[in-house]
């Protein structure tokens, strides 16, 4: 995805979810809204995505785009990567317990892994997208999901990202961005 560029653009309002929490290396309730000070530019890569009305179960096989890094160095190419939802007792297996205080909650998370041997999401994702082609529109996308952490710098097959799922946020999201 080497022609896509950056835009940055300054946030005018930043809103957290009320119940957010972070402690040592995990966060509870990662989701925030942002309002742009300017409207983006509309391209390839950036666009309009669709909430998901439909329970995010129904999928298994994801797509996440970012500008996270290797240890090495920042990332100038966008990056996409295919992931696989894991069995939550599976990616339950995976995780350092102590770095989950009061563990990984199957109702508001869901683990990632990288489809092919490839690593996953990197640090500099979080707050990414992990999104589905809509089943019914196929030239728009459904955000099920927002990269939130992983143990390690890149997710790998035994290193799962933990993401938000956003179905379970729709309520408030709605009422922020309605009212």
């Amino acid at each position: 995805m080497d022609d896509a560029l950056p835009q940055d653009i300054e946030i005018k309002n930043f809103i957290p979810h009320p119940q957010y929490r972070a402690t040592k290396r995990t966060r509870y309730h990662d989701i925030a809204l942002i309002e742009l000070a300017k409207e983006a530019t509309f391209n390839d890569y950036v666009r309009p995505a669709c909430l998901p009305l439909v329970d995010d179960n129904d999928f298994q096989q994801f797509l996440s785009a970012g500008w996270g890094y290797p240890p090495s160095e920042p990332s100038s190419h966008l990056h996409r990567v295919q992931l696989n939802r894991l069995d939550f007792d599976k990616c339950f297996e995976k995780v350092t317990r102590e770095d989950y205080e009061e563990g990984i909650n199957n109702r508001t998370n869901m683990c990632v892994i990288p489809s092919t041997d490839d690593i996953g999401n990197c640090a500099g994702d979080g707050g990414g997208p992990v999104f589905v082609t809509h089943p019914e529109y196929p030239c728009q996308f459904l955000i099920v999901g927002i990269v939130s952490h992983s143990e390690r710098v890149c997710g790998t097959k035994d290193n799962p990202a933990i993401c938000t799922r956003v179905k379970l946020y729709i309520d408030w999201i709605q009422r922020i961005v309605w009212n």
